[in-house]
């Protein structure tokens, strides 16, 4: 039994760490690719467990793309800060999932 239950919150300790801390920094480059993944590079390391690559990538399905393009785009625009937190990895790079776990929005004040 206390095997079952030490099983249990490892699980449950172990699927939070799986996230990068939330993060800010500057939009280096943005763009897509011709299948329709989303990449975004930002002037702060990413400690996305698991991943190599160092800037973000999201799967071309992804819904909020055309949002975060627009964000990522005035940011780099006018040098004003993103906030960000990643979860998982796509292809090797740190991703944005379709969870509240992850996120990218404009910071406005430092």
């Amino acid at each position: 039994m206390k095997y079952i239950c030490f099983l249990l919150l490892m699980a449950v300790f172990n699927g939070q760490s799986l996230a990068s801390d939330n993060l800010t920094g500057h939009v280096v480059y943005t763009g897509l690719y011709g299948d329709g993944r989303f990449f975004i590079a930002t002037d702060t390391q990413i400690n996305e467990p698991g991943c190599t690559k160092t800037r973000i990538d999201v799967a071309p399905n992804h819904p909020q793309i055309d949002r975060w393009l627009s964000i990522a785009l005035a940011a780099n625009a006018t040098g004003k800060l993103v906030q960000f937190k990643t979860n998982g990895c796509y292809k090797d790079h740190p991703t944005l999932d379709t969870t509240d776990s992850s996120w990218f929005h404009s910071k406005f004040s430092d």
